[in-house]
């Protein structure tokens, strides 16, 4: 009987991740942030998924990070299901993203991050969230896109711009405290598909011009959404995103161009898996794998210890018989969870 009871303690230590059926995603920023969830499409993405995202925001609106940070409790925008930053982190989080926005330094802006994190992993469940740092593309009046993306000669003392070396220069400083920070590369996949279309106009069918990515100077269209969106998914789940259809969250009346070439589609989706697993997406347990992981020893372990008396006792079909039954209420519990 004792030894049943150590079993049955295993299995109430393994069915917590095995009942978490979503991934939940927090992003903190402006309306940029908005940008990224539009209105639920990453969520639509990934509603094939055995776990999909779930996705909330705290967000202040023309805002960098570091006015954020000094300003709690203020935003624009309402969070959806787990209140602001400091109530949300409390919450257990999958992935967190940090948008980072001019009116601050370069340096001050990789600081707030690491602050965010240490707020964000001082709670113990969420001492694992995995941080992404979300690439914004650059203003359009700043002149071409590919021009203001690659410019060169900023240092962490300057103004935040949005450029690659802008995000290099923060991903570094900030891996100094957090070396598992990584970046949400969407700016670096429209950068991507500029430079193609920039070599070969047509290569991309529905693209015409990096002008696609914006309903304004700043704000992304439903395109720019869209790539936005496949970046988020494959950061999430280390995957290209080849194949899923695009949905009506980025086909949204007055949000500007929309991709709808299921050639160019494609090639966006190809592209944009190639830029995210150059920037470290990679898989990541989801719960039902964890729980399989962790099912296998288990099942070996009970055989040992708890098997053995009844084996003085019963049948060897009996034995079997048991063992079965212990893997079917792990099967179950997976199944039902994803």
């Amino acid at each position: 009987m004792k030894s049943l009871q150590t079993v049955i303690f295993l299995l109430a230590i393994l069915a917590p991740p095995c009942l978490a059926e979503y991934v939940n995603v927090y992003s903190v920023g402006n309306s940029l942030t908005v940008d990224l969830r539009s209105n639920g499409g990453v969520e639509l993405l990934s509603s094939r998924e055995a776990s999909p995202i779930l996705h909330d925001y705290h967000v202040k609106c023309g805002s960098s990070l570091t006015s954020i940070l000094a300003n709690p409790d203020t935003t624009c925008v309402p969070p959806l299901r787990w209140g602001t930053y400091s109530d949300a982190f409390k919450t257990r989080l999958d992935f967190v993203t940090l948008q980072p926005f001019q009116g601050a330094t370069i340096r001050q802006e990789a600081e707030s991050i690491s602050n965010f994190i240490n707020q964000l992993r001082g709670n113990s469940i969420n001492s694992n969230t995995r941080v992404l740092i979300y690439a914004t593309a650059p203003y359009q009046s700043e002149g071409s896109f590919l021009q203001s993306w690659n410019r060169q000669g900023l240092t962490l003392d300057s103004p935040f711009v949005s450029s690659k070396q802008t995000f290099d220069l923060i991903l570094d400083e900030v891996r100094l405290q957090h070396s598992d920070v990584q970046i949400l590369p969407a700016a670096h996949i429209m950068a991507a598909l500029a430079q193609k279309i920039q070599d070969s106009p047509s290569s991309i069918p529905g693209l015409g011009a990096p002008s696609d990515f914006y309903r304004d100077d700043i704000h992304a269209s439903n395109l720019g959404r869209f790539v936005e969106g496949l970046a988020l998914y494959s950061s999430v789940y280390g995957k290209t995103t080849e194949g899923l259809p695009s949905n009506w969250t980025y086909d949204l009346p007055g949000f500007g161009p929309s991709l709808v070439d299921p050639n160019g589609i494609l090639e966006v989706q190809k592209t944009a898996w190639v830029v995210s697993e150059s920037y470290g997406a990679s898989r990541v347990p989801e719960p039902g794998s964890l729980c399989l992981v962790i099912a296998v020893p288990l099942v070996i372990f009970a055989r040992r210890i708890s098997i053995n008396p009844w084996r003085r006792r019963s049948s060897k079909s009996h034995q079997v018989a048991m063992e079965f039954l212990l893997l079917s209420v792990i099967y179950f519990g997976i199944v039902t969870a994803n």
